[in-house]
């Protein structure tokens, strides 16, 4: 089982942190997370809708997190692990915040130090292009492009 009660906090009021939500909090929370997942589910081109990320954190195959700052929530992430046979992989599909490279580093430090205790060899991530250029100093390589079209 995951550990998703596991928060990042600091002491500063103004700092970022990301509050994990467990899957029977998810409808609670869910109307301050929403409008995050939904704008990156339309801006990220993701082939996911809110509702099927809402079912799969309410059902604890994939983790919700709130993202804070000072009291307020100003962005939410949600994480989904999966096994490969290279080892546990942690996917990133959703990352949404009022300020993406304030929280791109302070999040995917976060990110990382929790899915490597969770046993995880890899992160993953889907987006724009931009998320390429963005997370490139941190180590992060593309593996490949995913193209579509509305018939």
């Amino acid at each position: 089982m995951l550990n998703r009660q596991r928060a990042v906090r600091t002491d500063s009021p103004m700092a970022l942190s990301l509050e994990p939500i467990a899957g029977p909090l998810v409808a609670t929370a869910w109307g301050l997370a929403e409008p995050w997942v939904r704008s990156a589910c339309k801006n990220g081109a993701l082939i996911e809708t809110p509702e099927s990320y809402k079912a799969r954190c309410t059902a604890e195959s994939a983790q919700l997190w709130l993202i804070v700052q000072a009291a307020r929530v100003v962005g939410a992430g949600i994480t989904e692990i999966y096994d490969t046979p290279k080892g546990l992989t942690c996917a990133v599909p959703v990352l949404a915040a009022v300020s993406f490279e304030e929280a791109l580093k302070p999040l995917f430090e976060t990110v990382e130090a929790w899915a490597r205790a969770e046993g995880c060899v890899r992160l993953e991530g889907y987006g724009r292009p931009g998320w390429t250029r963005a997370l490139k100093p941190y180590g992060w390589r593309p593996l490949s492009v995913v193209i579509e079209k509305d018939i």
